[in-house]
């Protein structure tokens, strides 16, 4: 029988049956006549170890593995990923070049990873087109050379990876091997964020609003955060919030500011609930609300923020915005001690003056 030596084993019925006692002898035989996806197979196996049993089977959602138990053995995964490579599989070859370069179980060998991504590059691997572009970029296991890395970075890129963008990106903002340039930065993470990967865009947006090279205006920067949230990033809600809070170039805008507060803690970022509390507490933007500023703190210490607990007690204690409640006070206090042993908290429990410190 001719045997189709490109199949993968994931697809193949003649390796799949997770109730055959024979299952791995099986899918051996096929590895050693050729199979390249048998020979992958064997390697992951192997290469994850134990891992392999339930874990990896779920995730390449393929039930070969889940009645295998092999060991971890990092010899026997570079041989049947070997098998593979020699064949020309560009993604046994990348495997093996990421092995040799993490130096999984011995030391790493530069010299190799990068004769197996290079072989894979040869033949179209957008994938180890990054990893030479790492490589050259990072010094790691090569000498560190700026001018290859961008060429294997734009190599990718070419070919269709515009995740790659970010990397050019970074590289233009921190003026790693090269001349600082923000107007390339921008351009090169403009890109990044265009693609299809949601986190780009909020990368984007992050590397001027915190790394202080913000070169770009409150509206530019909530549009890329926005384009976050819209392909997916619920975290980008919580960037749009605070953009519209701190608005520098342009006046801050309160009521845009809670709105996606709470959008983003309905989203789950447990961190929205603290920022409400403190606009409505100190009438950022916003007119002061004692009543929504008590509420917001309390549902930041549902959601585990110790700090809430502690300012509750102040407020309560000195009625600020809302009505004097020593009872209250005491109770939040102690909640705040018991949570997170505040000494600011102790000490006003014990009648001292916490502002003394």
């Amino acid at each position: 029988m001719e045997m189709n030596r490109n199949k993968d084993c994931s697809t193949s019925n003649e390796c799949d049956n997770p109730e055959s006692a024979t299952e791995m002898e099986r899918c051996r035989q096929l590895a050693e006549s050729g199979d390249i996806g048998a020979q992958k197979k064997l390697g992951n196996a192997f290469y994850f170890g134990k891992y392999t049993a339930k874990k990896y089977a779920e995730d390449v959602k393929c039930p070969l593995y889940r009645s295998w138990r092999v060991t971890h053995n990092i010899e026997e995964a570079i041989r049947w990923f070997r098998m593979a490579a020699d064949q020309g599989n560009t993604d046994a070859q990348c495997k093996l070049g990421q092995i040799y370069l993490d130096g999984v179980s011995f030391t790493t060998n530069g010299e190799e990873a990068m004769k197996w991504f290079m072989l894979a590059a040869e033949k179209g691997s957008i994938s180890a087109a990054t990893s030479i572009g790492r490589m050259y970029r990072d010094g790691n296991g090569v000498p560190k050379n700026a001018d290859e890395a961008m060429k294997w970075f734009k190599t990718a890129l070419e070919k269709g990876d515009n995740r790659v963008a970010l990397h050019i990106a970074q590289m233009y903002l921190c003026g790693n091997g090269i001349p600082s340039n923000m107007e390339e930065a921008t351009k090169w993470y403009k890109l990044a964020a265009e693609g299809e990967d949601e986190y780009r865009a909020w990368k984007f947006a992050l590397s001027y609003l915190y790394e202080g090279r913000n070169n770009l205006s409150i509206d530019d920067e909530i549009k890329w955060y926005k384009i976050a949230f819209e392909k997916g990033n619920k975290d980008a809600a919580l960037g749009i919030a605070q953009s519209y809070r701190y608005g520098e170039d342009v006046a801050p805008n309160g009521d845009e500011a809670i709105k996606w507060y709470k959008i983003a803690f309905e989203k789950g970022n447990k961190d929205a609930a603290w920022g409400i509390a403190q606009m409505y507490h100190e009438g950022v933007s916003v007119l002061k609300n004692g009543d929504e500023a008590v509420k917001w703190y309390k549902i930041a210490v549902e959601n585990g923020d110790n700090e809430a607990a502690e300012i509750l007690g102040r407020i309560y204690e000195e009625g600020i915005d809302v009505p004097q409640n020593i009872d209250e006070a005491v109770k939040w206090y102690k909640l705040a001690v018991d949570q997170s042993t505040s000494g600011k908290a102790l000490l006003r429990l014990r009648g001292g003056d916490s502002s003394a410190n």
